[in-house]
């Protein structure tokens, strides 16, 4: 499966962005990280993902 099509559970986004599961479920809901409900169960496209982390601000930047 190409890396870009790689499919994750809030669980794993969080493990990933060392965030807790209960922020990562709260982004999903308000929108803030793009996720699909599949099943019932929220899924987070590795894509997706690496594009709401490019779009963060760094300090720098928030302190200007």
């Amino acid at each position: 499966m190409p890396e870009d099509m790689k499919i994750y559970t809030p669980e794993e986004a969080a493990d990933i962005l060392r965030i807790k599961t209960r922020t990562m479920m709260e982004w999903l809901r308000k929108g803030k990280v793009p996720g699909r409900k599949i099943g019932g169960c929220w899924r987070i496209l590795a894509s997706d993902l690496e594009a709401f982390v490019s779009n963060i601000p760094s300090n720098q930047e928030q302190q200007k």
